[in-house]
């Protein structure tokens, strides 16, 4: 049980800095944009971060689907629902 809750904190930190590293590539690659500069190489780094997200939001899903009080899943169906 305490590894289960160790890989869920750990892809939970994964997902955050994820996110983190996609919102400051996009900053990156729009601030080349502006500025007439070259943004593909960020924005194929940005195309990377996000495909890794994906499937850490996948692997996250994961455990909510083998554990029927996930406090996460719980949440995205309450959001889901609001809109």
């Amino acid at each position: 049980m305490w590894h289960a809750s160790f890989d869920r904190i750990s892809v939970a930190e994964r997902i955050a800095e994820t996110e983190d590293r996609v919102v400051k590539l996009r900053e990156r690659a729009d601030r080349l944009r502006a500025e007439g500069s070259d943004a593909t190489q960020a924005e194929e780094l940005l195309s990377v971060a996000r495909t890794m997200l994906g499937y850490l939001h996948a692997r996250q899903g994961h455990f909510c689907s083998r554990d029927s009080n996930c406090a996460h899943h719980g949440l995205f169906r309450l959001d889901r629902n609001q809109f």
